[in-house]
């Protein structure tokens, strides 16, 4: 194998790792940890996203790792939720730049309600002093159900 194959796989797999704390880090709330996970001009878009009342905007979007972090760590305050994703495709666009496209599900218990949603993250990763953040993420959903009590 050549060294240029082998820091593909090794940026590859660093990658899936950044994903997968995504999904843990988030869901358990740890916003400090969480925080270093992206870039500080990183882009939020979601084209449906939960929502606390049925008066909320469907679809959001959110610059800047202080303000998106801001925003969720208060929104999510008290929340349960479970996200999953899987079917990664990565694709490195450059040696330090990145592309990926992860199949996913998501489950939020709110006050009012119950969020699922299926769908799809289609992001953009950048490495920066030798660690992989997200740079951009763009929530898609093929099918989302809202309950409301």
């Amino acid at each position: 194998m050549t060294q240029a194959v082998e820091q593909n796989i090794n940026d590859i797999e660093a990658i899936r790792q950044l994903k997968a704390r995504y999904v843990r880090l988030g869901d358990t709330q740890q916003w400090e940890e969480f925080a270093e996970l992206f870039t500080e001009d990183c882009e939020y878009i979601f084209d449906v996203m939960p929502r606390k009342c049925q008066n909320d905007p469907i679809a959001g979007h959110i610059v800047g790792r202080d303000n998106f972090l801001g925003g969720m760590s208060d929104w999510m305050a008290g929340l349960k939720t479970v996200h999953h994703v899987y079917s990664a495709e990565i694709k490195l666009t450059a040696p330090d730049c990145a592309e990926g496209i992860w199949a996913m599900h998501d489950y939020l218990e709110l006050p009012s309600g119950i969020f699922k949603g299926w769908g799809h993250y289609h992001e953009v990763y950048v490495k920066q002093n030798g660690r992989w953040k997200i740079k951009r993420t763009q929530t898609t959903r093929l099918r989302y159900e809202e309950i409301w009590f």
